[in-house]
């Protein structure tokens, strides 16, 4: 078990990596919309986006 672990220690390592990478990256996402900051369908902010209920708010 210790070979296995140890022979594929750098994957296991750059895996967790991006992990924490995808994780940060769906927590900022989440705030970010819990916050009003972004739409479902638009990438920016809803000031200008026409297909959002929130266009009209500020």
């Amino acid at each position: 078990m210790l070979e296995l672990l140890y022979g594929n220690l750098s994957t296991i390592l750059i895996g967790l990596a991006v992990l924490l990478l995808v994780f940060l990256a769906v927590r900022s996402i989440w705030r970010d919309k819990k916050r009003g900051k972004s739409c479902g369908s638009c990438s920016g902010g809803c000031s200008g986006c026409p297909g959002c209920g929130a266009a009209g708010r500020k």
